[in-house]
C-alpha cells in the first residue's frame, strides 16, 4: 500500500508499485492480500473497459491481468469451501482471506470465478454466501441479459433486509446493455420504487458502467429531478454520484458547462465535484502513458 500511496502522491511511478505487487504473487498474508486487493481494484477502476481509446482499454485489461496473475494461484490453493479439517483460527484466516480473492478476481473479469457464481445463482441464490451476494448478482446482470436483469429485480423487489435490497439495487446498475441502463435510470427514480436515500446507490452504479449514457439522461430528466428531490439533494446524492468516473479536462468542461447553463456553478456540491475532477486529472495525466507503455511492453513480451 506504501508503494501506491507513493505513486498516487507523485512520489513513484505506478509502474513501479505494479512491480511491487507482482512480487507479492502468492503471498498469504491477509493484510498483504487485503491492501493489495484495495490498491489494484481502485487503480482498475480508473480505467474504463469500454472506453472509446484502445490505450485505455488496454490499460484497464493489464491491470486485470496482473490481479489474476496475482489472486488465481491463491483461489486454486484456498477454492470455494473451507476444509472441515482445519482449526477454528485457520477456518476463520482462510474464510476472510478467500473473500477478498474471489471478490478481487470477479472485478478483474476472471472467468472461472464469473462462471461459478452464475452457476450459484442460478441453482439457487439463497445459498450463496452473504459476502459474495453483490459481486454474483451484479455478475448475473453482466452477462445474462433481460432474464438476469429481470431476476435480480425480482429479488430486489422481495428483498427481506435492507443489505439484500442494497447489493440487488447496485447490480441491476451494471448492465451493457443501454436500454437496460436507462431503465435502472427511469426505475430508480419515479418516486415510488426506490427510496429516496436509496437513490444515489443506483445511480451510482450505473454510472460507473456507462457514464455517458448516465450523463445524457441526466441532461434530459434535470428538470423533473431537481423538482421530485427538491433542495441540496439533487445536487448532492446525484451530481455527486454522476460523475464518480469523470477524471478528464474533457469532463470538466462537460460538467462547467452544465452547471453554467443550469446555473449551478455557485453549488458547493457542484464546486466541490469540479475540484475533485481537477485532482484526478493530474494524476491521470502523470499516470496514464507510464501505464500504456508498461502493458504495451508487457504484450510483446
Amino acid at each position: 500500500s506504501d508503494a501506491f500511496a507513493m505513486a498516487d502522491a507523485g512520489y513513484l511511478p505506478y509502474t513501479a508499485a505494479l512491480k511491487v505487487a507482482k512480487e507479492a504473487k502468492g503471498v498469504e498474508t491477509f493484510a498483504v492480500v487485503m491492501e493489495l486487493s484495495d490498491c489494484l481494484s481502485s487503480l482498475l477502476r480508473r480505467y474504463d473497459k469500454n472506453a472509446q481509446d484502445d490505450n485505455e482499454k488496454a490499460i484497464h485489461f493489464g491491470i486485470c491481468g496482473v490481479i489474476c496473475d496475482i489472486f488465481a494461484p491463491l483461489l486454486d490453493k484456498f477454492g470455494w469451501e473451507s476444509k472441515e479439517s482445519s482449526s477454528t483460527a485457520d477456518l476463520s484466516h482462510d474464510s476472510t482471506l478467500r473473500q477478498y480473492v474471489i471478490r478481487t478476481l470477479g472485478v478483474a473479469h476472471h472467468k472461472a470465478v464469473m462462471d461459478e457464481l452464475k452457476k450459484r445463482f442460478w441453482n439457487g441464490w439463497e445459498s450463496v454466501p452473504a459476502e459474495y451476494l453483490r459481486l454474483c448478482f451484479s455478475t448475473v446482470v453482466r452477462q445474462d441479459g433481460e432474464k438476469g436483469y429481470q431476476a435480480v429485480k425480482d429479488i430486489y423487489e422481495n428483498a427481506d433486509s435492507a443489505l439484500l435490497s442494497r447489493h440487488a439495487l447496485v447490480a441491476l446498475g451494471k448492465s451493457p446493455e443501454k436500454k437496460l441502463q436507462e431503465k435502472s435510470l427511469d426505475w430508480g427514480t419515479d418516486g415510488k420504487s426506490v427510496r429516496a436515500q436509496d437513490v444515489r446507490w443506483i445511480l451510482a452504479s450505473v454510472t460507473k458502467t456507462a457514464p455517458q449514457v448516465v450523463w445524457e439522461w441526466f441532461g434530459k430528466n434535470f428538470e423533473r429531478l431537481e423538482k421530485d428531490y427538491s433542495g441540496l439533494k439533487v445536487y448532492q446524492a446525484i451530481i455527486g454520484n454522476l460523475t464518480p468516473n469523470f477524471n478528464t479536462t474533457k469532463h470538466q468542461e462537460v460538467l462547467h458547462a452544465f452547471a453554467a447553463e443550469k446555473k449551478l456553478l455557485s453549488v458547493r456540491a457542484v464546486k466541490q465535484t469540479l475540484e475533485r475532477i481537477s485532482i484526478l486529472e493530474k494524476r491521470r495525466k502523470r499516470e496514464f502513458s507510464l501505464l500504456k507503455n508498461y502493458f504495451a511492453k508487457e504484450h510483446q513480451t
